[in-house]
């Protein structure tokens, strides 16, 4: 991210300043040339043509300017890629692991679960029971672990620890 905001405030700094020079350049050839006009050395006419001829010149200086800042956007763009594209791997799957539909009762046995295999348990001692037909509400403060543990019955997480080898019939 701080690279991003750092070639973008590059971007935005060189953009402005080759527009500033492309504008301090028209300026420069309209007062010259409006004062040759006056001299009598410079036909109006004249000071026309070198003013279209100062677009032709300064417009591709200002579109490669502007591929510049596309090729640094894309440079970072790339390297972030490569950043998430080298990040360590999930965990692997579970091979009992699946989606569940089930429309009958379910029940949570003892069980545990840790994001990381050395870290803290998350959930420890959960205990459920639901009979059929019954809607379940978890409500809780944030963090409490509503979504984790909505995460265990969708088996999107696999306890760390579990008292029955299957998670019974959720």
């Amino acid at each position: 991210m701080s690279a991003s905001f750092k070639v973008t405030k590059l971007a935005v700094i060189a953009s402005h300043a080759v527009d500033l020079v492309g504008k301090l350049l028209t300026a420069a050839v309209l007062w010259i040339g409006a004062g040759l006009v006056i001299d009598g050395s410079l036909t109006v006419g004249e000071l026309v043509a070198v003013n279209m001829l100062l677009g032709r010149v300064t417009g591709p200086i200002l579109r490669l300017a502007q591929v510049w800042q596309d090729f640094q956007q894309i440079r970072v763009s790339v390297a972030r890629l490569g950043d998430i594209l080298n990040a360590l791997p999930s965990p692997p799957t579970h091979p009992t692991r699946r989606p569940r539909t089930h429309r009958g009762p379910g029940r949570f046995r003892p069980c545990k679960l840790r994001y990381q295999p050395n870290g803290r348990d998350v959930l420890s001692d959960i205990n459920l029971d639901v009979p059929q037909g019954q809607v379940l509400a978890w409500v809780g403060r944030s963090g409490s672990g509503k979504s984790t543990l909505t995460r265990l019955v969708q088996r999107l997480f696999v306890p760390t620890q579990a008292a029955s080898r299957s998670m019974a019939s959720i």
